[in-house]
């Protein structure tokens, strides 16, 4: 029996039900009740793992709901934080974001919102990791599918904890290449959504290119942002970056950048930027949660500068704590 397919109908019942029904639904998903990590246990041992209806499981044994409508529509956001020293760097605006997210969409925050740097600091020493990788998914609920939601649904949250990404010495000297493509999202990229299948697409045709990023570009030539990152270039010893608009996400370090080189008396300059711009640049760097400062010294084919991660974004990288 396919246990992917028996945990369904969760979130339709009331938090006392779902108490006393989770021990069932742990049995009927296939997740044995041994298999759950206690709230209490003082385990180091590195494990990825998931928080899901209250519980921390191991990661492979998590499942959701088919009737899930972040499963069945995408309707859902997510945010994906990293720790530095073992501690969420940047929290609150990871929350204020998602906050931002979840009323973009007309989702309502679980009761339990308040509770979740708790959880999320509970993940995080359980999984035992030297740095961790926190991904935060919300969506509306389980139910039957249909367009319209029920209104007083039960939102979703999954939480799991796996290694934060590292990039060796080696690979940040030897940078990333990347590729142009077309504007072809919604106009509400500031939402943080799980809807994510134009990223996908232009993410995979990049790979297909022997790239590791694409940039969105809309017919008239203005750079927007990556499939999984902020852009920032360098002019003439100025750091330059697209302002927020519909294309957009708010970048969490990219605000951070931008406060950082304004502190330290790094010339910014936010404003709309074109694509041969882009080409013509000093240096181009990439942000991202998990990337901080990426060098990039390739776009469609044309060598960035002399092709080497320039001075300016070694800066930029250094601006980040160890």
């Amino acid at each position: 029996m396919n246990g992917f397919l028996r945990i369904t109908g969760a979130a339709s019942l009331s938090p006392r039900h779902n108490s006393a029904c989770r021990h069932d639904i742990r049995i009927l998903s296939g997740i044995r009740p041994d298999t759950i990590v206690s709230t209490g246990s003082n385990s180091t041992d590195m494990a990825d793992l998931a928080h899901i209806n209250g519980n921390f499981i191991p990661l492979e044994s998590a499942v959701v709901s088919v009737n899930d409508r972040g499963y069945t529509f995408a309707d859902g956001i997510y945010e994906v934080i990293a720790t530095r020293n073992g501690q969420p760097f940047l929290l609150p605006e990871h929350f204020r974001r998602l906050e931002r997210s979840a009323e973009g969409i007309g989702l309502r925050l679980p009761a339990n919102y308040a509770d979740w740097p708790k959880i999320i600091a509970g993940g995080i020493e359980r999984a035992g990791f030297a740095e961790t990788m926190v991904y935060i998914q919300l969506t509306r609920g389980v139910m039957p599918r249909r367009h319209v939601a029920i209104e007083d649904l039960e939102p979703q949250l999954v939480i799991t904890f796996r290694p934060r990404p590292t990039f060796t010495a080696a690979q940040l000297a030897a940078g990333q290449r990347v590729i142009t493509v077309e504007e072809i999202r919604w106009r509400r990229c500031w939402i943080k959504s799980t809807a994510l299948l134009p990223n996908v697409m232009m993410k995979q045709e990049a790979a297909r290119a022997g790239c590791d990023e694409a940039i969105f570009v809309d017919r008239d030539g203005e750079v927007h942002e990556g499939t999984s990152s902020n852009i920032f270039f360098a002019a003439g010893g100025t750091l330059v970056t697209p302002p927020l608009g519909d294309y957009l996400l708010p970048g969490i370090s990219r605000r951070f950048i931008l406060d950082r080189a304004a502190a330290t008396g790094l010339p910014v300059d936010v404003r709309r930027c074109n694509r041969d711009e882009l080409l013509a640049a000093d240096e181009v760097f990439l942000s991202s949660t998990t990337m901080d400062a990426m060098p990039v010294v390739e776009i469609d084919r044309h060598r960035v500068g002399d092709g080497k991660p320039g001075p300016l974004t070694r800066r930029v990288r250094e601006l980040f704590p160890e």
